[in-house]
């Protein structure tokens, strides 16, 4: 007996996408995924809930049962942050609000999306819907790639079997408008099955173009879902099978991988307090941490599991500032009880920019470091953003 080779999912081949849902907790068919770029952590799970049963087990000791009562989806990756459209709907679903042209504030609008981590190797995916952003975090180092984390939940979870497009050859000839003729020779591999997805592309087709569904396979005859010949008159152009991508939920009509560089920290950040530059005030900042916390609570009922709906209950927004001991600017506002409105903006080298307004703040506790014999002092400072009289206590500008 031979064994097979088993091969692990490897963590740098894991691929995380994203859609937005129109209908919440309902993914989307034939729409445009985003790409989410990520530095890895654990991504989408699913959390199911068990609780352990206390009926008295007689004279033979143990626990009787294990009953699942419920389940709920988690994500949470680690990013460099990059301008681009699944950046701008995780900043939306956070905030629960759409940009407005290229302004963010928080709003009530319900911004949920399916999410799903691809893992080619093993040919499976895992995946949560009505999934909402929870917890947002940018940091700025000197010298330093911009990072941050995005976290958050949904109620509703799975683990699917990848869909398959079928991997480059040809050129296939088309036997009628929707049927491909296939056969060995033209298509190496495994022959595929309904509920597979073909890609077709090549300029013979132009407005074509896309991702189908294989409804049937009878002998070399592939049925595709749609006529994807220019004309029924014209069944014999040809094209190839192209690419080699898996997708679990739905096939999309494009995937969109954006190309942007990550944003760095160094001469491309500003830095105000009240409209003015930070070094006016004789401030210098080593660090800052921009910290977004939406508090989401399950709503549940006796019919379901998973939870119905997952509601935001409260918002906080917070900024860890490091600063260099020049003078004790941080720590008079603080004794002052002084409000001041701060911005940062960090820009790539394509100039795309992300500007973070706090218009109404306030110092929270905050103090000067230790002095260490031979080392430069530092201070932390650190401050709240309240709500302003339009009830903003964070805006996005882009």
């Amino acid at each position: 007996m031979t064994a097979s080779v088993i091969v692990p999912q490897s963590g740098s081949a894991r691929i995380t996408r994203l859609v937005e849902e129109t209908i919440p907790g309902t993914t989307p068919t034939g729409a445009d995924w985003l790409r989410l770029r990520n530095t890895g952590g654990q991504g989408s799970s699913s959390e199911v809930e068990t609780i352990e049963s206390n009926e008295l087990p007689g004279e033979v000791l143990g626990l009787r049962d294990n009953i699942r009562v419920g389940e709920t989806g988690t994500f949470e990756y680690p990013f460099e942050l990059l301008y681009d459209g699944s950046t701008n709907l995780l900043f939306e679903s956070l905030l629960n609000n759409k940009f407005a042209t290229n302004t963010l504030v928080p709003g009530t609008q319900e911004v949920v999306f399916t999410i799903e981590d691809e893992m080619p190797r093993i040919k499976e995916s895992e995946y949560v819907r009505n999934a909402k952003v929870g917890t947002f975090s940018l940091s700025l180092q000197s010298a330093q790639i911009v990072t941050g984390s995005w976290s958050g939940q949904g109620s509703e979870t799975g683990v699917a079997a990848l869909k398959t497009v079928l991997p480059a050859a040809g050129p296939v000839t088309f036997t009628a408008p929707n049927v491909i003729d296939y056969s060995a020779s033209s298509l190496p591999g495994t022959p595929p099955v309904a509920g597979d997805y073909v890609q077709i592309t090549g300029a013979v087709i132009p407005s074509n173009n896309g991702y189908y569904l294989i409804t049937d396979v009878t002998a070399n005859l592939v049925t595709v879902q749609g006529s994807i010949t220019t004309s029924a008159a014209d069944p014999g152009v040809t094209s190839d099978f192209t690419g080699e991508t898996q997708y679990a939920l739905s096939a999309p009509s494009s995937e969109i991988i954006s190309t942007v560089s990550a944003m760095k920290v160094g001469n491309n950040v500003e830095a105000t307090i009240d409209g003015e530059d930070v070094l006016l005030y004789g401030l210098r900042f080593p660090q800052v941490d921009i910290n977004v916390t939406t508090e989401l609570t399950d709503l549940r009922e006796i019919t379901e599991d998973a939870p119905y709906a997952t509601l935001p209950t409260d918002r906080t927004v917070e900024l860890a500032i490091n600063f260099h001991v020049i003078n004790l600017f941080p720590i008079r506002k603080l004794r002052s009880d002084a409000e001041f409105a701060m911005t940062f903006s960090v820009s790539d080298p394509a100039s795309n920019k992300y500007t973070f307004t706090f218009p109404r703040c306030k110092s929270a506790p905050s103090s000067k470091g230790p002095a260490t014999r031979g080392e430069t002092m530092t201070g932390d400072w650190n401050v709240q953003s309240l709500l302003d009289p339009s009830n903003v206590n964070i805006q996005i500008d882009r």
